[in-house]
């Protein structure tokens, strides 16, 4: 009797486990499917990261940014001044540079 009891515990806790990760893959996918009609500019950027960046020829592109030493963007922010801050971004200040001194 004891072994029915635990074997029926048992079905019903992983019968649940499997119902409710149906239903959360399912919202997932429903979500996933509105994100697709709301936001077709998200769809098309996963399609391009899906492609890896290959240009014609089938050749990579670099997508790489450039890195600058700090010396050197201080030097192009005359020392991050006042006068070259465009506004404030996400990350902090944004300032104006120039190029030559880069």
């Amino acid at each position: 009797m004891k072994i029915a009891v635990i074997t029926t515990a048992t079905i019903f806790v992983v019968l649940g486990i499997l119902v409710a990760s149906y239903c959360l893959w399912k919202s997932k996918a429903k979500c996933a499917a509105h994100l697709k009609v709301y936001f077709p500019v998200l769809d098309r950027m996963q399609n391009y990261r899906k492609n890896d960046h290959e240009i014609d020829g089938g050749q990579k592109e670099d997508l790489e940014l450039p890195h600058f030493e700090f010396t050197a963007v201080a030097n192009a922010t005359n020392n991050f001044s006042i006068n070259n801050k465009l506004g404030e971004g996400g990350y902090g200040p944004v300032y104006g540079v120039n190029i030559i001194n880069i």
